[in-house]
């Protein structure tokens, strides 16, 4: 343009004047329609019947189921595995009347009672892991019958170890009674456990979360657990006397 000159005309200028109020006003409305959606939004909750709630729901069930099956899968093959061991071992005066039979039934334990044990480990170490609240609810409330276990379990190891370091009768008489209590207690207290797992325990909650046991320890000695330890203990005796007599032959194995 030249100089004085007007760059647009009034009929231009009021023609781009009119398009720059078409977008202000069509800036203004995505503004008010973008405020009003996240208004909506912010005050709109999740749906706890829709399809991704729903699926986390069963995810989790899910993983809870496979680890309850896990832990039991576990329990079993101790029970299966180490039942044995404290059958011969509640067995060894009946069955081996000599120190030679004696020596023969625990020779056959030998490679396998210390193995056995380690399904214990992983299936108190899966309970922690999977369920700590139950774990803490029944290590605490089970504290004295699981404490005897550990103890008899022990003594036991240790009675199967030192069993053969001295020669004299009497010093293996005292570690062959010590086998017999060790696996007769774990044999006992295992099915009274598990008898009172079945019928419930009296557990009452905590102010920070979780359950407590609140009995004491005579009241896990009902008849229906007293029960359950007879049952878990004829059944590791009859466990072990098919072990050693698939184990041995002879008089010992018809015996």
């Amino acid at each position: 343009a030249k100089k004085g000159e007007s760059y647009m005309s009034k009929s231009q200028l009021n023609h781009f004047r009119t398009i720059l109020n078409e977008w202000k006003t069509e800036l203004s409305q995505d503004i008010d329609r973008t405020v009003h959606t996240m208004q909506d939004e912010a005050t709109i909750f999740a749906d706890p019947n829709d399809r991704a709630t729903q699926e986390s729901d069963m995810s989790l069930e899910m993983l809870q189921n496979v680890w309850i099956g896990l832990i039991a899968v576990l329990w079993m093959g101790y029970f299966v595995l180490e039942g044995f061991d404290f059958g011969v071992g509640v067995l060894l005066p009946v069955v081996a009347k000599t120190e030679a039979e004696r020596r023969t039934v625990l020779t056959a334990l030998g490679p396998v009672w210390d193995g056995n044990e380690v399904w214990l480990l992983v299936a108190g170490g899966a309970t922690f892991a999977a369920f700590p609240e139950w774990y803490a609810t029944l290590f605490s409330g089970f504290y004295l019958p699981l404490f005897l276990i550990l103890v008899a379990l022990i003594v036991r190891g240790v009675a199967f170890e030192y069993r053969s370091k001295h020669g004299d009768s009497q010093w293996r008489a005292r570690w062959d009674q010590l086998i017999v209590v060790g696996s007769f207690l774990p044999a006992l207290l295992w099915g009274v456990a598990f008898a009172n797992l079945v019928r419930g325990v009296e557990v009452s909650p905590l102010e920070g979360g979780g359950f407590i046991y609140t009995g004491g320890f005579f009241a896990l000695l009902h008849p229906f657990a007293l029960l359950g330890g007879l049952v878990t203990l004829s059944l590791f005796m009859t466990h072990g006397a098919i072990f050693v007599s698939l184990k041995t032959d002879g008089e010992l194995r018809y015996r």
